[in-house]
């Protein structure tokens, strides 16, 4: 740990994470780049069952209902009070950081973060639950009307 701003900083993955969970490693698959797009472009919950139960079970965390989020880079199930996101494993070094960065910046913002709930390995997989926050997602960019410019705006756009 090392200190920013008067608070302590995780300073890497095992100050902040646990350890692989060698015992599950068969849950998620084994997957190069192309085949994990493939795998999530196609939207399909099922072969993250297991990795969902698993996480229910050894995290305490209620995920019944949970749903896939429809984008995003990583896979992503949104239940009533929780998120999960599941990091494949050549993007294991973003999912370090994010939990870390999670951790750290939580009730110390103006705006409000969601609270890291629990973080984890599955094999060589990543996994990171955090609360989920009231509202509603803003979709992709350009899938909703862009608002109307204030009209003084508007008219020295021309």
């Amino acid at each position: 740990m090392f200190p920013l701003g008067g608070r302590a900083y995780p300073r890497a993955e095992a100050d902040c994470l646990p350890p692989t969970l060698s015992a599950v490693p068969a849950m998620l698959p084994d997957v190069d780049y192309d085949a994990y797009q493939r795998l999530h472009g196609s939207g399909d919950a099922a072969p993250w069952a297991a990795a969902l139960s698993h996480v229910e079970e050894h995290e305490g965390i209620v995920l019944a209902g949970a749903r896939r989020a429809p984008h995003g880079r990583n896979v992503v199930f949104l239940a009533r009070d929780a998120v999960v996101k599941f990091v494949p494993p050549f993007w294991i070094h973003m999912w370090a950081n994010e939990c870390a960065a999670l951790a750290h910046v939580h009730g110390q913002l103006p705006v409000v973060t969601p609270r890291l709930r629990a973080s984890g390995r599955l094999g060589d997989w990543g996994y990171i639950a955090m609360e989920k926050l009231p509202g509603r997602s803003l979709g992709r960019r350009g899938e909703f009307e862009e608002p109307a410019l204030p009209s003084p705006l508007a008219e020295l756009q021309g």
